[in-house]
This record gives C-alpha cells, sequence and structure tokens, in this order.
C-alpha cells in the first residue's frame, strides 16, 4: 500500500473548522466527499486547496488506499463523523477535560450545525467512553485513573500476545502490505509532530493485527483499551511529548518478525513496544505493569 502523509480537510482531520470548499462536510445530511469541487489548482494537483487528496489522481491514494487508512473519512460519512474527530482530537490532547462544560447548542454554533448532528457526534464519544452523557446534567468529558491505566495495559498485553500467537499463522501479504503501508504513514505524522494523527494510526496498527488473529468478539475490548490508554498518556502532556527521543520506526521490526513466521519474536517485540511507550509517556504505570524492568535499550532492540 502506498502510504503518503495524507491531509483532510481540517475539520475531518479532527482540526478547525473549515467552510470554504465543497470537499469539506458541509451541513446535515450531506456526505464527506473528495471527489467534487475541485479548483483548477485541484485538479493539476490531485488535490482540493484544503490538502484533501483526489481519488484516482496521479500520485495519490486510490480508493482501495483511501479505505485502509485511518485518517480518511469512512464511506459515507456525514458532518457529525467530522465533529466527532475534532472533539476525540481535542480530548484525547487533553485540550477538553472533565472541567470543560459541553453543550449541544454551544458546539452546534461553533460548527455552524444542527444540534442533531452535534447530538449524532456525542453519541459516537460516548460509545469510546470519551464522554459521559447525563440526561439534563449535561455531558462530561470522562476521566482515566492510574489504576484503570494499569487494569487497561494488562488487559491490553494480554489481549495482543494472545491475538499475536493467532495472527502471525493467518497473516497473509494483503495484511502485511497494509502493515508497513500503516507504519509508513506513522512515520510520515510523526515527522510533522502530528500526535492525533500518530495515535489514530497506531490504533489502526494494533487492530490491524488483531483482525489477522480472527477473535472478533475481543476486537471492541482492544479497541476501547488503545484509546483510553492513549488518552490517557497524550493528554497528560498536553503535547510536550519528546519528539527528538522518538527517532527509531516501532513497528517495523514486528512485520518484520510476522511476515518471517516467528510468533515468539513478534510476540517479545509488541511487548517491548507497549512497554517502551509507557516508560516515555506514563513511568509510573510502565514501572507498576513491568516491575521496573530495564527498558532502556529498547530503541535498540526495536530498530
Amino acid at each position: 500500500m502506498h502510504a503518503p502523509s495524507l491531509h483532510w480537510c481540517r475539520l475531518a482531520a479532527g482540526k478547525d473548522t473549515c467552510r470554504d470548499a465543497k470537499d469539506c462536510p458541509s451541513d446535515d445530511g450531506e456526505k464527506v466527499s473528495v471527489k467534487n469541487g475541485l479548483s483548477d489548482t485541484a485538479r493539476e494537483t490531485g488535490q482540493c486547496t484544503h490538502g484533501v487528496p483526489r481519488l484516482g489522481a496521479a500520485g495519490h491514494m486510490t480508493m482501495a488506499e483511501v479505505s485502509a487508512n485511518p485518517l480518511a473519512p469512512p464511506k459515507g460519512a456525514r458532518k457529525s463523523w467530522a465533529i466527532y474527530q475534532s472533539l476525540k482530537r481535542r480530548i484525547v490532547l487533553g485540550d477538553m477535560t472533565s472541567d470543560t462544560p459541553i453543550t449541544e447548542q454551544s458546539l452546534a454554533c461553533e460548527f455552524d450545525c444542527s444540534q442533531g448532528t452535534v447530538r449524532e457526534a456525542l453519541l459516537l464519544l460516548q460509545e469510546d467512553g470519551l464522554v459521559d452523557r447525563r440526561g439534563y446534567q449535561g455531558t462530561y468529558v470522562t476521566e482515566t485513573t492510574d489504576e484503570e491505566a494499569i487494569i487497561l495495559v494488562r488487559v491490553r498485553l494480554s489481549l495482543e500476545c494472545a491475538g499475536m500467537e493467532r495472527a502471525v499463522p493467518r497473516i497473509t501479504p494483503e495484511c502485511v502490505q497494509s502493515l508497513r503501508g500503516l507504519a509508513q504513514l506513522y512515520l510520515d505524522h510523526r515527522a510533522e509532530k502530528d500526535t492525533f494523527a500518530c495515535t489514530e494510526i497506531d490504533r489502526a496498527f494494533h487492530m490491524e493485527i488483531f483482525r489477522c488473529a480472527g477473535m472478533p468478539m475481543l476486537e471492541p475490548i482492544l479497541k476501547r483499551s488503545l484509546l483510553q490508554l492513549h488518552r490517557y498518556t497524550v493528554s497528560r502532556l498536553r503535547g510536550k511529548i519528546l519528539w527528538r527521543e522518538l527517532t527509531f520506526d516501532p513497528h517495523s521490526a514486528i512485520v518484520d518478525a510476522m511476515e518471517a513466521n516467528d510468533a515468539e519474536a513478534a510476540k517479545n517485540l509488541m511487548a517491548r513496544h507497549i512497554a517502551f511507550s509507557l516508560s516515555r509517556l506514563a513511568p509510573e504505570v510502565h514501572n507498576t505493569v513491568f516491575d521496573a524492568v530495564d527498558h532502556t535499550d529498547l530503541a535498540h532492540q526495536l530498530t
């Protein structure tokens, strides 16, 4: 899978609102489109003026590649999805907290849409466990406690290590290609220091491996665990991530081991990947879960 760095219109990417292009999500009921309303520049470059890749343009992503990209709007996406992404970005990055008042009316004004569209977005966030809707009391951003984070890490380790043992003998060339594309996409966005995009791509990478394991009943549990742990670690830092320490490729060695049909190596690399991330982003959780194991050389082991 060719995986260049994607920049969907700002709203769909979870960033600021964008009201200028036909490509951007419009009001209620209108779907997100990356086909229509292209300017002369867009027809020449394959992108709209907001950086949305034109499907089928030379050098840009095909429909199959778009569907495999975690930053792309899902097929048939509505404006509520773009608002959901924007609010999720704020929550994961710590810009919205449990102290932030959330009302459908204020969000409808901010995003220039109906309260019904906002309600759809909030329901998606509720499914993720990122907000708690309490009827007439309002909607509140949830919190993940230190104790919950420790439990979630243990759940994640158990699921991903068990999943890896099943995924390796089942992996297909198409799955390997997809994983390598996601690994490269992660590096592209890390180079841009786009923390939110990195969390989205990292979750997609881990979920793609777990889907190869063929345990669909457990997928929602892992998906929720990954998102809550990303929110827990990233939101605490409020963007103060030491990017200079993150110079290695955290994913490709895992794919190499899977492609070599070495389940034990792949499982160990996965555990080390999780441990190394925690040691940098949440050292107190890392020390509790991994019994203060020395992982100072993990960066070299993962290259």
